[in-house]
């Protein structure tokens, strides 16, 4: 199973249940109902919900039948009748009558036993099902009800929830295309530093105070960049020429913090932070601040940088500087799981180290655009690691010159092992390649997925790469005993999930994020589906006169409002035409559901020759990067597909265009409690302990509490 969409529903108060459901690559709903405390878990013994649309019941299946699933998934009674379901067999009766009821226990037909956590699957006899399928909000689960005390669990405003602190990231530059440190949009201010090599860079010419922004906060705070210098053996840590980079924070608007100051160690090899022992060098690493003083913050938060150099070839440059603070929203939270994706072509490195998916290796090498291995250049090559909080995919090209010269067995036999680290645990194999008997194919172990003389594309998804939650590393392992058994390594692409978090209030849903770091062609981004020349430059997409035509973002699926932001600037406006044989324009359109293009702004240069200027909205593009916003109307109230695309007619080759930060978002429906002002969790009901497993005829049921008081009523006479 991948899950490409996946939202969580809070159910109740104290306690709490958490609904898991996603969307699976073969078309169905796969439902986890689980405790929301481990430490403190809760006896599950049913989960009843709507659909959207009550005529499509007939056509719903389940997995497993009652009676019939695992530990994993203890189901033992399926009930299904549009609004005519509201009991379990013990008696449990929850208030309303839903449209399915799912039982779970440990013993076959009924709640008994203890379960925590359990799973079910649903597919349609109509076609793949989505999230849009069901009602997310009529969720009911029922807990502890065996004992006579059980409650019903639901959605809406849990009256009571605590609100909950989550992580956003409100600051981000990789200094890309800016010619002085004050043109970032994350500086606030600086005493003599520079922007050079797409960094922010200070030495003894340059050097003093550089601030970021002041951002406000909810909460705890973080830091990261990476940071290197040119060579470490120049600095001193000592003395009348000692050098050093401070690394400061202010925290509600008070004294300035010390967080590090990095200073070369005694070695010449690294220049090592005091507090953290955190250390860079001639290449770039990583430098992360978080905890401490940093969760104190209530209010405001503001990062500084204090560079004190002695020589001119003493450089220290930053880079990828991010800024995440704490937001404050409504206990009640849903969240989606979005994918983030590396990827690398590998055209125009001269060594495997410069791609930004490769993190390590032994002794591979680039060349014809891709990665290399043989017996001269083989060992392990690690993929770089991505944070992840849900299942992760590898995809990548492979190819060999000649797959007869390789042996299967014997002193000479090759291997191309793939392999995969979740969560920072041991390496587990995913496929071993070999060649086959014929000579013909190199075949994977696990999969059967082959590759030979020409490019073919392998995939891993599914399984264990679903079982992330933090992070995940791919590497491959070539043992290779001759030279010209080569085997290539073309198109890497690594896909994570993050989880977005909307509120009951709202919040914005990213259906599609892109911002082109390590994308060096448009095709090879999963946010485009297709260009017509255009490039991509510094991380951004290009087009001038030699790279124009149309561009089509991804498809996407949109149920409610939804918007569409981008940036925007170009080399020069003055070199650009409005009318006559050689005017240019680019035009920004939409296709929703009724499947024509309309124009939501068409860019022309202004009479100064300053800017575009958007013909709808009189949005500008000029010089300096600025962010474009598309919402309202045909944009509101999307159901279905939703595709943006540039259309860019430019004549000459100095009249550059470039977009970057690709976003389109949809507005999260607002959670209204239900009229019975039931909202959060009230206690279970009970029937005189009638095992109502399908709905009865009314005259049935009536019969069998007829024999029940008859059963009292013996008893009584016996007493």
């Amino acid at each position: 199973m991948s899950a490409t969409n996946s939202i969580s529903v809070t159910l109740g108060c104290d306690p709490q249940t958490i609904v898991t459901i996603s969307e699976t690559d073969t078309g169905t709903l796969f439902i986890i109902v689980a405790s929301a405390d481990p430490t403190m878990p809760v006896d599950l013994d049913g989960v009843f919900f709507n659909l959207s649309d009550d005529s499509t019941l007939d056509s719903l299946n389940f997995f497993p039948d009652a009676n019939t699933g695992s530990i994993y998934s203890p189901v033992t009674s399926v009930q299904a009748a549009v609004n005519g379901v509201n009991t379990l067999a013990n008696g449990a009766q929850v208030a309303d009558s839903y449209d399915v009821g799912i039982q779970f226990g440990t013993v076959a037909s009924s709640t008994g036993g203890v379960v925590n956590q359990a799973n079910f699957t649903l597919f349609s006899d109509n076609g793949p099902m989505s999230l849009s399928d069901l009602d997310i909000n009529s969720f009911a689960t029922v807990v502890d009800s065996d004992g006579g005390n059980g409650q019903v669990l639901t959605s809406g405003d849990a009256v009571g929830a605590d609100p909950v602190l989550v992580s956003k990231e409100v600051l981000f530059d990789n200094f890309n295309d800016i010619h002085t440190a004050d043109q970032s949009s994350v500086v606030e201010g600086q005493t003599n530093w520079v922007a050079a090599w797409d960094k922010l860079v200070t030495n003894s010419d340059y050097e003093g105070v550089l601030a970021l922004k002041t951002v406000s906060t909810d909460g705890p705070a973080t830091l990261s960049f990476d940071a290197n210098v040119h060579n470490t053996m120049l600095f001193e840590n000592s003395g009348a020429m000692a050098d050093s980079l401070r690394v400061e924070v202010s925290i509600d608007g008070g004294d300035w913090v010390l967080l590090d100051e990095f200073r070369v160690n005694d070695h010449g090899t690294a220049i090592v932070g005091s507090e953290t022992g955190q250390t860079f060098g001639n290449s770039a690493s990583n430098i992360m601040y978080e905890g401490g003083v940093l969760d104190t913050a209530e209010d405001t938060v503001q990062f500084r940088f204090v560079s004190d150099l002695t020589a001119a070839d003493e450089f220290i440059k930053l880079d990828n500087v991010s800024v995440s603070v704490s937001e404050e929203v409504d206990g009640n939270v849903t969240t989606t799981l979005v994918e983030n994706q590396i990827s690398d072509d590998f055209n125009d490195i001269a060594y495997a180290e410069q791609s930004n998916v490769v993190d390590g290796h032994t002794n591979w090498v680039a060349a014809w655009d891709k990665l290399v291995t043989n017996s001269n250049y083989e060992g392990e090559m690690r993929f770089t690691e991505v944070a992840t909080d849900g299942p992760v995919s590898l995809t990548m090209d492979l190819m060999t010159h000649n797959t007869a010269v390789f042996e299967n067995s014997g002193t000479a036999a090759d291997s191309f092992r793939v392999e995969v680290s979740i969560d920072g645990g041991d390496w587990v194999l995913l496929d071993n390649y070999q060649v086959n008997d014929y000579g013909t194919a190199i075949v994977g172990s696990e999969t059967g997925q082959s590759f030979g003389n020409s490019l073919s594309t392998v995939n891993y998804s599914g399984g264990i790469l679903d079982t992330a939650e933090e992070s995940a590393q791919f590497r491959v392992v070539s043992d290779l005993t001759a030279p010209d058994e080569y085997i290539k390594i073309d198109n890497v692409n690594i896909t994570s999930s993050e989880e977005v978090v909307s509120d009951a209030a709202g919040e914005e849903k990213v259906l599609l994020s892109e911002n082109f770091d390590g994308v060096y062609d448009p095709a090879h981004s999963a946010a485009i589906e297709s260009d017509a020349g255009w490039d991509v430059q510094h991380g951004a997409l290009r087009t001038d006169g030699c790279n124009d035509g149309i561009l089509k973002t991804a498809t996407v699926q949109a149920e409610g409002d939804t918007s569409f932001s981008f940036d925007a600037s170009t080399d020069c406006a003055a070199v650009f035409e409005a009318t006559g044989y050689y005017a240019d324009s680019m035009t920004l359109q939409v296709r929703t559901e009724d499947n024509t293009w309309q124009t939501l702004d068409n860019f022309v240069v202004n009479d100064q020759g300053t800017a575009l200027v958007g013909s709808e909205t009189g949005n500008e593009i000029g010089k300096d990067a600025s962010t474009l916003t598309y919402s309202g109307g045909a944009l509101d109230d999307v159901q279905g597909d939703l595709q943006f695309r540039f259309v860019s007619d430019i004549s000459a080759s100095d009249e550059v265009v470039r977009l970057d930060n690709f976003e389109i978002t949809q507005k999260a429906a607002s959670e209204v409690a239900p009229d019975d002002g039931k909202a959060g969790q009230y206690d279970v009901e009970y029937i005189a302990g009638i095992p109502v497993l399908q709905p009865v005829p009314e005259d049935q049921l009536k019969a069998e509490i007829n024999v029940l008081d008859e059963a009292a009523e013996e008893d009584d006479l016996v007493i």
